[in-house]
């Protein structure tokens, strides 16, 4: 059986919430009187704050291993889009040297032809 000391502050807290509640203007109603007796009801009342407790602290633990994981996931972002920017940089000063590479093939292919050209030029015929 319910101490006769929490069955009064059950009651006396339900009385500060319907003064709160009238005071802000608020629908809600806790009524002071429960037709169940105090036996039955504060265990009920007991349960249910223990449940939005417990329903609360899981919604809390949950925001908060979104936080690190959003944390996480932003650093891992930072690392991967760092390496890509490098990769990226090296990609255009390959591209660049490839150009630079194939000019002075091309550079080189002409000179080539040319001294070919001139040295069938300068070689008289033999026959």
């Amino acid at each position: 059986m319910p101490r006769p000391e929490r069955t009064m502050d059950v009651i006396h807290t339900i009385q500060i919430l319907n003064e709160r509640l009238r005071a802000t203007g608020t629908v809600a109603f806790v009524p002071t009187k429960f037709r169940s007796p105090p036996r039955i009801t504060i265990p009920r009342l007991e349960k249910s704050r223990d449940q939005w407790k417990a329903k609360t602290a899981a919604a809390n633990a949950k925001l908060h291993d979104r936080g690190i994981r959003i944390r996480d996931l932003d650093l891992s972002r930072d690392y991967w889009k760092a390496i890509a920017l490098v990769a990226k940089q090296n990609l255009s000063e390959a591209e660049e040297q490839l150009r630079d590479t194939r000019a002075g093939l091309a550079d080189a292919l002409a000179r080539v032809a040319r001294l070919e050209e001139d040295a069938k030029k300068k070689r008289p015929n033999r026959r």
